[in-house]
């Protein structure tokens, strides 16, 4: 009988210690498989590592009310959308900021950038009030249908909300555009697996 017992009450323990139950795990960092977002439920569409040289960057999930292998469905759909950002190393915000900025451009037209200018400084803007991104900061970037983009770093609002639906869909580009930075990256959020642990 106190076998037994001791058997539950350990199955019991390792049930709520055991990490991955409703959760993925790209380079140490855990990802929620679903999350809860104002009043959006949305899941984990795919995830995965930016590096660059011989270093990991940071953690890139992206969150969907529903899942989607396509690129351009995921630009359209006016749904609510998450990308998360968790940090691997430390950055300065700057040198981060710059590679935004240098994404968006390769990324967008002329014509759509003269759209967002004033958007792209005020983003600028707020990579220059935070000094520096550390090791498991969390950036998060979201889309809400009734109230525009959204930028939380550690939970904390950044700036105002931006209404603009072209300028959160530059932002997304940086990972699921024509130009992105790793192509690799795309295809992990846009549902393969990565293999990174």
């Amino acid at each position: 009988m106190k076998k037994s017992l001791c058997m539950l009450l350990l199955g019991l323990l390792v049930s709520f210690t055991t990490p991955g139950l409703g959760a993925t795990e790209i380079a140490g960092i855990m990802l929620e498989d679903k999350i809860h977002l104002d009043k959006h439920d949305l899941q984990l569409n795919g995830a995965g590592v930016r590096s660059k040289a011989i270093f990991q960057v940071f953690v890139a999930a992206l969150y969907l009310s529903e899942k989607s292998n396509q690129a351009a469905e995921i630009l359209a759909t006016p749904a609510a959308k998450r990308m998360q950002i968790v940090m691997l190393r430390d950055i300065s915000a700057e040198k981060f900021g710059q590679n935004f900025m240098e994404g968006m451009k390769q990324n967008v037209s002329k014509e759509q950038k003269s759209k967002i200018i004033d958007q792209m400084i005020r983003l600028g803007e707020m990579f220059s009030k935070v000094p520096e991104f550390r090791k498991g900061d969390k950036l998060t970037v979201d889309w809400l249908p009734d109230t525009g983009t959204v930028i939380m770093i550690n939970g904390k609002k950044t700036m105002s909300s931006l209404p603009d639906p072209l300028f959160y869909n530059a932002l997304l580009k940086l990972w699921l555009g024509e130009n992105t930075a790793q192509d690799s990256l795309k295809r992990q959020l846009l549902g393969e697996k990565a293999d990174v642990k």
